[in-house]
Parts: structure tokens; sequence; C-alpha cells
């Protein structure tokens, strides 16, 4: 079909409330696979303040949070960060946001499918845990069944998705409790205000050491505002729920921090090998009970590959509707009102990643390498959308020194401290890390290119479509929907 005669579908309307734009948001920061992933990294960088680490790390990540609570209110679109940054900043910038968000996606894909396989063969067959072979099978048959969820419908990838975010949430309650209780007679580390201490950190590249390795924690909750055109009330639920879902993960972060560092001593705190989770499960409940916690690592990692490939996929659509990609990523199934061309490209390209890095030690270090800097597109995308947050809300404090706060200066400050933590990642990495992480960004410069010099794309003039109105607007449009909104 000639690209002419590409039209854009709609994505199903109205299919999430309020309350799954909340679960969706806390099953994308995936609370028992960050915690168990990256626990050791945080204590390494900063020892045992890593609970302050997490609360001065949500502060702005909060004002980003906020960014795109009323970026969404004024511009409601699955591109999110693509759209915006692109309207109010500039279209190169925008699309960098976008193609950012894609590259940290597959990344995340490749590397996050490994903790489910290893957690469902640790409960079906201990024996086989060591087999690369045997991970690398199970591993990729949870990908291609979360692929599969994405792409048949959203109803049904929201019925999933309630499901294992509620056990995932519940699970780490019954583990904070448990934690506690265990821990009032029997202590690892006793309880310290100093833990939150501000003073203790002694640099302030350790101080921001810990806030890049937390930006990794909180990273997945915007999904909820890739989410929006398929979101009862969309200006309002989406933001709300990346919100709300924000300040549950923070809230579960700290607690289970503090909880793991009351019963974990300094050698599995320095154990790179430790899947801390599980090993918490392991000392303060006897078995089975403690396969609560491997059974919260394997349902949080599948959840969360559901809701990065619905980041991707909603990204990748809204791309294809401005031209930014070829048009055919917008074009939706019949029937599930799905976009299946970006399932299919993202299942496929992460499938082959994820088997050969898994298979090849050479390409598994380039991978490795890769990931490392993943936080290097999480900083980017995210400082970026709280500068267009404050830049296209300047006006404010004008309005109110409330309204000031929270859509100006709030995001301003976030967007400013997460593009410090990409320029200090930039320089703290190793070389090929970097070469990598930020090659990785670079190289969108090329479909760049192409959009907009063979695809004409109207998004480089200043427009994106507008799935309201099924047409393209400019970005006077958009500042006259924001003042409608603030107005409301």
């Amino acid at each position: 079909m000639p690209e002419e005669h590409l039209e854009p579908g709609q994505l199903k309307h109205n299919v999430l409330n309020r309350f799954d734009s909340v679960l969706i948001a806390v099953a994308g920061s995936a609370p028992a696979y960050s915690l168990s992933a990256s626990t050791v990294a945080l204590v390494a960088a900063v020892g045992l303040l890593a609970p302050g680490a997490i609360l001065y790390g949500a502060i702005p990540m909060f004002g980003i949070a906020l960014a795109f609570l009323y970026l969404n209110q004024a511009m409601p679109n699955s591109g999110a960060s693509y759209v915006w940054v692109g309207r109010i900043l500039h279209p190169w910038l925008g699309f960098l946001s976008g193609w950012s968000l894609l590259v940290s996606a597959v990344l995340f894909m490749m590397a996050g499918a490994i903790p489910a396989g290893t957690a469902t063969l640790e409960l079906l067959s201990p024996d086989k845990t060591d087999s690369v072979v045997w991970v690398t099978v199970v591993s990729a048959f949870w990908f291609l069944v979360m692929n599969a969820l994405v792409m048949v419908g959203i109803h049904i990838t929201n019925v999933v998705q309630r499901i294992l975010t509620s056990i995932e949430v519940i699970g780490l309650i019954v583990l904070a409790v448990g934690g506690l209780i265990h821990a009032s007679h029997q202590v690892a580390h006793p309880f310290s205000w100093s833990w939150f201490s501000l003073g203790g950190y002694g640099s302030l590249s350790t101080f921001l050491g810990g806030l890049l390795i937390t930006c990794f924690y909180f990273w997945g909750w915007d999904v909820s505002l890739n989410l929006t055109e398929e979101t009862r009330a969309k200006r309002v639920a989406p933001g709300l729920g990346g919100v709300l879902g924000t300040l549950i993960i923070v809230a579960l972060f700290i607690l289970l921090q503090v909880v793991i560092q009351l019963n974990l001593g300094d050698k599995p705190l320095a154990d790179e090998a430790a899947n801390i989770i599980p090993l918490l499960g392991e000392t303060i409940l006897p078995k089975p009970w403690s396969y609560i916690a491997l059974i919260a690592v394997m349902i949080s990692t599948v959840a969360t590959l559901e809701t990065t490939l619905i980041q991707a996929t909603r990204t990748l659509f809204a791309m294809g509707r401005d031209k930014t990609v070829h048009p055919r990523f917008a074009v939706l199934h019949a029937n599930w009102q799905t976009p299946v061309l970006s399932n299919i490209v993202i299942g496929v390209l992460g499938i082959i990643l994820f088997v050969v890095s898994n298979l090849s030690a050479s390409v598994s270090d380039l991978m490795t390498s890769a990931i490392s800097a993943i936080g290097l597109q999480i900083a980017f995308y995210y400082g970026l959308t709280g500068i267009s947050c404050a830049w296209h809300y300047r006006k404010s404090f004008a309005e109110s020194f409330t309204a000031g706060i929270f859509r100006l200066a709030w995001p301003l400050v976030g967007g400013l401290v997460l593009l410090a933590i990409f320029v200090m990642n930039v320089f703290t990495l190793s070389f090929q890390e970097t070469a990598i992480g930020l090659g990785l960004i670079l190289v969108g410069i090329i479909p760049l290119l192409v959009a907009k010099f063979k695809y004409h794309s109207p998004y480089f003039e200043g427009h994106v479509f507008e799935p309201d109105a099924e047409e393209w607007s400019g970005t006077k449009e958009a500042t006259v929907a924001a003042e409608t909104v603030k107005r409301g």
C-alpha cells in the first residue's frame, strides 16, 4: 500500500480507569525487580545511606511526574515526551527523546527477561538455574508471552496487569511486615535516622552517584502516560496515575530498603551476585513461605516486561502517525486496535539481541556495557520533559504561587537534576559504556534525517497528529489547549 494511503488508526478509547493508571505506573517501575537487581549497586555507592538516597532521588523524580501530569493535561498523546519536547523545545530534541525511550526499552527488555526465567526455574526446576540455555529459553518464553498479550488488545493487557501488580504489591507488603517482625528480635543493622542524613555522603559525586542509581529504580512509571489515548478522563487520569504511582513506589522502595538493611548483613549487601529480595525472603520466612519473595520478583519482572512493551509500541505508534518513522507503524489491527507491526518489530529485535547476547561472550560484553549506560537514555528524556514543562508553563507564577511551584519550579528542578545526572554519567562511566550509551542516542539522528527529508514529516515543522481532532496541530493550538486546561 502506498505510504500516502496509510491512515493512522484510533487506539481503543476509554478502556482504563484511574485505578488502572495507578497500577500500571507501579508495575512500570517494577519495585520487586528493581530492589532485587539494584540494591547491591546502591549500597556499594552510598552504603547504609541507601534509604536516604531513594528519598532524595524521589524529589527531582516527583518534579518529572508533575511535568508529565501537566503536559498531558495540555497535550494528551500516546507519544508523551516525544510529542511534548518536540512541540515545546525543538522537534529534533523531541525525536531523540522518543528514540531514547525506544533504545532504553529494548535494552531493558533484553536484560529484564533474565530474572523472570531464573525465578521460574528456581521455583519449578532448581537444578537448571545454572544452565545458560535453559535460562535463555524460559526467559524468551516470558518475553514472547508478554509481547503476545500486549498485541492482542488493551483489555486483556489491563486484566493481566491488574492481577500481576496486585500480587506483587501484596507480596512486598508481606515481606515488609515479616522483615520488621524478624528484625525486632534478630537485627543485622540497627535502625538509625542517620540513614537519611544529607551530611554522610562525603562528596557531591557520591551523592549524585546514588541519585543516578535511583533513576533506574523509579524509571517506568510514565507508561501510564503512553496509554493516555486508551484511558477515561485522559487529560487527568494518566498523569494522576503517574503521580500517585510514583508516591506508592517511593514508599515501597524506602520501606523495603530499610527492611533489607535491618535483616541482611554486610556480606550479602556487598555480593554482586546476590538476588536481594529472594535472599530477604529466605532470611525472614521459613519455606515454603519464603517463596513469596521469589514469586514477587518473577511477577514483577513479567509485569514490567509488559509495561515496557506498551511504552515502546505506543511511542512507535505515535511516531508512525507523525511520519517520523514509517507510517505503517501507525496502522492498527482491525479487531485488536493495537499497533501490531510495532509489537512484531520490537519483539523480533528483542529476541535476537537477547538470545545472541546470552550465547555469545563478545556480544554479551557489548550488551552489558549498553545496559550499564541505560541511565543515559532515561535521564536524557526525563530531563528534557521537565524543562519542557517549565518552559510551557513559564508564566504560571503570574496565575498563582501554587501553580508556579507545581507547574514551573518543581519540574524545572527535576529536569535540571536529571540533565546533571546525564552529564555526570557521561564522564563517570567507562569509555566503552559512555561510547555505547551516548552513541545509541546519537545514532537516532540517522532515522531523524530520513524522516525529515524522505518522509517530509510535518513534525519537523512544529506539527503533530492531534488524536482528538484527527488532524495535524501545531504549537499554537497546543498553547491554546494548555490555557483552556488551566482556566477549566
